[in-house]
């Protein structure tokens, strides 16, 4: 799925055939967070979309409603985190993270509704 960054929001392509964006992912430029929107994801609903952008320094997983609105914030700590994945029933995040010097595979629960983490981040094994 391709995205556009427009500078203070990201935009989601409403029609891929056309090449229009009228989607817009986050709704104001937030102070604290530098979005990229890189490799976006959706929920197999379709009401959420996972992307990993810069806050604070750090790659972080977010989370933001279909429709767009503020981003959410799944990981926030040091780690390098990229290529958000859904899982099939949309409860878990998984994603790419050099953690401990070494790089794995982890997920993490996330709040269907809010796009919240619901717990920490587990290596998958």
């Amino acid at each position: 799925m391709r995205i556009r960054w427009t500078g203070e929001a990201c935009d989601l392509p409403a029609e891929p055939q056309t090449g229009t964006f009228i989607t817009r992912l986050t709704s104001t430029v937030m102070s604290n967070i530098n979005i990229y929107c890189e490799q976006p994801y959706t929920t197999p609903d379709g009401r959420r979309i996972a992307f990993w952008g810069v806050r604070e320094g750090a790659r972080d997983i977010f989370t933001v409603a279909r429709e767009g609105g503020e981003a959410v914030g799944v990981t926030s700590d040091e780690a390098l985190d990229w290529n958000p994945v859904w899982s099939q029933d949309g409860k878990q995040i998984y994603f790419c993270s050099i953690r401990g010097g070494a790089l794995f595979v982890w997920g993490i629960g996330v709040d269907t509704a809010s796009g919240k983490a619901a717990g920490q981040p587990d290596p998958v094994r």
